[in-house]
């Protein structure tokens, strides 16, 4: 990422990026976004998949707009993969970002299913997974 960040800012452009929540150096241990994501999944009080984390890019937002030498109307963001993912749902909670380029920031779950391909995604979060089919009653993962 410090690669991708100091290329933009040789292009005038100030680039800033974040961890995460669970991840990076806000990761205390190896299992906190699991943990975190089986608690969410028990009492349905957070969201740490995602929009626990646009709640910190909105506040990231509130910072830049107050800095003067950031120009509020030409706020841009993009990520990868998960950051693509939080790239598009911070644009549709924040008009203040004037352009995205989400990449990779979509999964067709529907498509995995349908085409047996949903196994590498539940092996990332398997205790999530294995979490969810336990308390519906199920002995195992499976597409359903």
């Amino acid at each position: 990422m410090f690669r991708r960040m100091q290329a933009f800012a040789k292009r005038g452009y100030l680039a800033v990026s974040i961890d995460v929540r669970y991840h990076g150096s806000r990761q205390i241990t190896k299992l906190d976004y699991q943990e975190a994501l089986i608690q969410a999944w028990k009492d349905g009080k957070t969201r740490p998949f995602l929009l626990d984390t646009v709640y910190d890019l909105i506040r990231l937002l509130d910072h830049l707009e107050g800095r003067p030498d950031v120009d509020a109307s030409r706020i841009g963001m993009t990520g990868i993969s998960l950051g693509g993912m939080l790239t598009w749902l911070t644009a549709v909670c924040d008009e203040r970002i004037a352009v995205t380029v989400p990449m990779i920031g979509v999964q067709n779950f529907e498509w995995a299913i349908h085409n047996n391909k949903w196994h590498d995604r539940v092996a990332t979060i398997s205790a999530v997974f294995n979490e969810a089919a336990s308390s519906m009653g199920r002995p195992s993962v499976d597409s359903q």
